[in-house]
């Protein structure tokens, strides 16, 4: 292929291993040809990804440990004859989905060095033929096609755009790392929904964060004779980045974008009318919600006297006007907190309220459901997800767990945060109990049940471990051993359950919401006595290496 010199239409090649394939590509680019293409031995690729010398563009997206992860994961095929059984593996499931992604990632990187290239995968017939049946086509037209044009999918193809090969990317780790939740008394492949039986949901628009932060510094430039900012965040690898005014903060939404610009150029405005607010600055926080309510902190160093946080508000009036009046919003729904050491001034209020709406597939009605959510503590940075979520818990308590049917008239939800998911869920039970150990969030979610007209929840302040104490249920009197009759919902931080896997092994059905594939994998293998009823991935964090998992563990015994 190296020495090839004359014209060449069209590129062939049958099970090309490894990087042999790219090979190929990169003939069919040299000669802009055609190709046809079979790809094998993904797993060959391990040493190119890990000297990140295979597609460097990849890396913009996928991290090189999940890539190395993927391409050895799409070699975990066994023989024909078994591989394409009427009762296939999950195991061959995540090597396909593995396959698709580094194939699609092939072909993208296609399109972006020659635009005139329209990819597509296929399969190779009968599957049975061989494990590896990709087929990778690519067509050369005579004018480049944009990267959002109709053109670039083939009715009946498996080719992804950028978006969805990296979510797909993700869905693939995540059955991988499930697959391997395994201890001594477990198989060690556990019984996993099958992929198509999963419910996947997308965030492809970019601007979607509605809580950011980012670190500010704020100097006089004597050369210019004005004051300069230079915001900067931590990107993914722990390292500082300075942003620019015109992309903003990454996936951050709209307004939050719209908000942090501003405040960016009024730091660099010329005068003294701001030195009030400009003047220490460390960090600016922005909460936003879909309503369009905003709550904006600015973070100081040291101590503030009494004298300069009173001019401090008196600055801050003007520049909710100023920021309100540039943002095209009104003034009373932009709230701002002053934070330094000891003190915290807020103009305004210190939460956000939300509206968050969901359609009940179950009897075609729609539920609105009202929050507040306070600034400092934690929240969904997502709330189109968000509602997401709610639909999805929804449906799987009507048609799954049916409480009413099932005599399960009790909700135990641990780690209720503000009440998010409690007010959602509250009226599909006669009685639920929600802990939480932050006193803020506690406060947040006993209000949320105000808002919402809600009577059969009791709140509980106190830490998951020990509210399920004997001691602690007797004094409290709201729950009974009758865990058969009992829901259990859990939303644990990114470590996981910790040592209250041992409370959930007492409950027949659960709701597990997990931020972290890792944690819960790790749980998953704990809690083996159950299985998988239902799954959900929710892409709370789209363009990032995480993912949200929503499962329904039901018990084995009932």
């Amino acid at each position: 292929m190296d020495t090839a010199d004359q014209k060449i239409d069209l590129v062939l090649a049958l099970h090309a291993c490894g990087s042999l394939s790219d090979s190929v590509i990169e003939t069919a680019l040299r000669f802009s040809a055609d190709l046809i293409l079979v790809p094998c031995c993904y797993g060959q690729l391990q040493p190119l990804i890990q000297s990140n010398a295979w597609i460097p563009s990849a890396k913009s997206s996928i991290e090189p440990d999940h890539l190395s992860v993927l391409s050895s994961s799409a070699d975990l095929t066994v023989s024909a004859k078994a591989v394409y059984s009427e009762q296939e593996s999950q195991r061959l499931q995540c090597a396909r989905k593995c396959m698709d992604v580094i194939d699609s990632l092939r072909a993208l990187d296609m399109q972006c060095r020659d635009s005139r290239y329209i990819c597509a995968l296929s399969s190779l017939y009968p599957l049975h033929c061989s494990p590896k049946n990709n087929v990778f086509l690519a067509t050369r037209f005579s004018h480049p096609f944009s990267s959002n044009s109709t053109h670039n999918r083939t009715a009946g193809t498996k080719f992804l755009t950028h978006y969805e090969a990296h979510l797909l990317q993700k869905f693939c780790v995540v059955l991988f790392k499930l697959s391997l939740s395994t201890n001594s008394n477990a198989e060690y492949y556990r019984q996993l929904p099958k992929p198509n039986c999963i419910t996947i949901y997308a965030q492809p628009e970019p601007r979607y964060r509605q809580r950011i932060r980012v670190q500010v510094r704020r100097w006089w430039d004597e050369s210019r004779k004005q004051n300069r900012a230079e915001f900067l965040m931590w990107d993914s690898g722990s390292a500082c980045v300075s942003l620019t005014k015109k992309d903003g903060v990454p996936l951050a939404c709209e307004l939050a974008h719209q908000l942090m610009v501003t405040v960016w150029e009024i730091f660099e405005e010329s005068g003294s009318q701001w030195d009030s607010v400009g003047a220490g600055i460390q960090s600016v926080q922005i909460l936003c919600s879909m309503t369009g309510s905003c709550v904006l902190s600015l973070v100081y160093k040291g101590v503030w006297s009494e004298f300069d946080r009173v001019e401090w508000l008196k600055s801050a009036v003007r520049m909710r006007e100023c920021i309100a009046d540039r943002c095209a919003m009104k003034a009373e729904r932009l709230h701002m907190i002053h934070k330094s050491r000891g003190c915290k001034l807020v103009l305004g209020n210190d939460w956000v309220d939300e509206t968050l709406c969901i359609e009940d597939s179950c009897d075609n009605t729609k539920h609105c459901f009202q929050y507040v959510q306070p600034e400092g503590s934690f929240s969904n940075p997502n709330g189109k997800m968000n509602e997401n979520t709610l639909q999805w818990l929804r449906s799987v308590v009507k048609m799954k767990i049916c409480p009413s049917e099932n005599g399960l008239n009790e909700l135990i939800e641990l780690y209720c945060g503000n009440g998010n998911h409690t007010v959602a869920l509250s009226d599909l039970f006669e009685r639920v109990i929600a802990v939480e150990l932050d006193s803020k969030l506690v406060h947040a979610a006993k209000r949320n049940l105000l808002l919402n007209d809600i009577g059969n929840v009791h709140v509980l302040q106190c830490s998951a471990e020990t509210f399920m104490n004997e001691t602690k249920k007797k004094t409290h009197g709201l729950i009974s051993n009758h865990h058969q009759r009992q829901v259990l919902l859990v939303d644990p931080p990114r470590s996981g359950l910790g040592d209250s896997w041992r409370i959930v092994r007492r409950f027949n059905h659960v709701l597990y919401i997990s931020c972290s594939v890792s944690s819960l994998s790790r749980d998953l293998a704990l809690l083996n006595d159950f299985e998988i009823g239902e799954m959900a991935l929710l892409d709370q964090f789209a363009y990032t290496k995480h993912i949200e998992c929503a499962v329904y563990l039901k018990k084995k015994t009932i």
